[in-house]
């Protein structure tokens, strides 16, 4: 029988896969420090493998993070020219005179919704669809 560390305490018996507290009133555990006792030696809670694995999917998870982060900056106007395009856009449509200049008016500020749309998105979903 072997077993292996666990992350927190206690062990993971590798037969089973069943988890051990490290408690003196458990029988398994009991039996863990008997085959200590007799000299052997529980695996580490990770292996050279795993800590390698490990530390990739986090090197991946933060250049993902990093990549949405310059997508979103890349797609959202700065504040300043938010506000600009909805001012301008609110002047224009008192000065409006005709449907033609209306339709104008609302497509730019459909346009400024459209960006800030996508970013509400990326953020809600965590992708860019």
């Amino acid at each position: 029988m072997a077993y292996k560390l666990s992350r927190y305490s206690g062990v993971i018996r590798l037969r089973d896969m069943t988890y051990i507290p490290d408690c003196l009133d458990n029988v398994d555990w009991q039996e863990y420090l008997a085959w200590k006792a007799a000299g052997n030696t529980p695996e580490p809670a990770f292996t050279p493998e795993e800590i390698q694995a490990e530390a990739a999917a986090t090197a991946a998870e933060a250049e993902r993070i990093q990549a949405r982060a310059t997508d979103i900056s890349a797609a959202l106007p700065d504040w300043a020219t938010v506000v600009a395009r909805f001012d301008q856009g609110t002047a224009a449509l008192a000065n409006a005179t005709t449907i033609a200049a209306v339709k104008a008016v609302l497509q730019g500020l459909i346009d400024v919704n459209r960006k800030l749309a996508r970013v509400v998105y990326w953020l809600a979903k965590d992708r860019a669809d």
